[in-house]
């Protein structure tokens, strides 16, 4: 059994604390300041935080700081997306599991507010996964704040455009439809989505939520209904026509699939070659999220620092 201490984090603002000998550059003392500073939120691990600020909260230069964070980043112990401001450390919750799936529930705030980038596309998979092993109200617990977090943003009331806005929206315009004709072919792909594949699972006596990430993964990457009902399937004959049978069993299925695709002829399965490559953010933001379940080409965006 391991030993815990908890830590105030207000300690780095307490006055007779700060009045001590400043904590010198070093990666030791970096770590113990990611895990309790006052930038921690309340999901373990997962906080938005600049460089400069965290920098100058220490005292330390910046250098100093680049120089004790590349000490964690090459390790693995912490990856950083600097264009997003956000920091994970991927062990945190391992060491902090929430005490029911109601805490897991009160992370929604926190998790909306956080930023939008592939860094916590992969944090939030590497959370649910953490997450299934202690069991399913708590991964259930998880896909409920995701199905409140993701949602469509709010149109903006209209306004007159200059001259200038609206010859942009003509190039913009054109650059859709050049988009539109070069992925005609992968028009299938694009059409499918999480909810399709949820509600063939569901079908199946599989019970999924849309908002479940690495089923969002696979609709990005164009696996089709008639695969989800084939793995369902197959997951009921190896599990038995009684047994309960989990979105993540159906899931791994597939990816075993993936895995020997060459020797099997499976609809929605598609070779790296048969998709369209990366272009502009939409579809570097569907390599990001299928790297997260490892399907599809690699994508890794300049900013993230993600050694393995």
């Amino acid at each position: 059994m391991s030993r815990y201490r908890k830590i105030e984090v207000r300690t780095w603002t307490d006055q007779k604390f700060r009045e001590l000998s400043p904590l010198l550059p070093s990666g030791q003392g970096l770590w113990f300041y990611l895990l309790t500073g006052p930038h921690t939120g309340p999901v373990p691990g997962l906080f938005r935080a600049g460089r400069a600020a965290m920098a100058e909260e220490l005292n330390w230069s910046l250098d100093d700081f680049t120089d004790a964070l590349d000490e964690l980043t090459s390790c693995g112990m912490a990856k950083v997306d600097f264009g997003a401001r956000l920091m994970w450390l991927p062990n945190a919750l391992k060491h902090n599991l929430p005490q029911s799936p109601n805490v897991v529930r009160s992370w929604g705030v926190e998790l909306d507010l956080l930023p939008e980038c592939a860094l916590k596309v992969k944090a939030l998979a590497r959370m649910r996964e953490v997450l299934s092993e202690m069991g399913e109200p708590f991964v259930a617990a998880l896909d409920e704040v995701l199905a409140k977090v993701v949602k469509a943003s709010p149109k903006a009331s209209p306004k007159p455009k200059s001259n200038q806005e609206q010859e942009q929206d003509q190039e913009q315009e054109q650059e859709q439809e050049q988009e539109q004709q070069d992925s005609a072919g992968d028009a299938h792909v694009s059409a499918i989505t999480a909810a399709d594949l949820s509600k063939m699972m569901c079908a199946e006596g599989v019970m999924a939520q849309p908002a479940h990430l690495l089923l969002i993964a696979l609709a990005e990457q164009g696996v089709t209904p008639a695969t989800i009902q084939a793995a369902c399937k197959e997951a009921r004959r190896t599990k038995g026509p009684t047994a309960r049978i989990s979105p993540d069993y159906v899931i791994a299925i597939i990816k075993r699939w993936k895995a020997n695709g060459e020797d099997l002829q499976v609809d929605g399965v598609l070779a790296p070659s048969a998709r369209a490559s990366p272009r502009h953010g939409r579809e570097a933001g569907r390599a990001a999220a299928a790297k997260s379940i490892g399907l599809g080409a690699t994508y890794e965006p300049k900013h993230i620092i993600d050694i393995n």
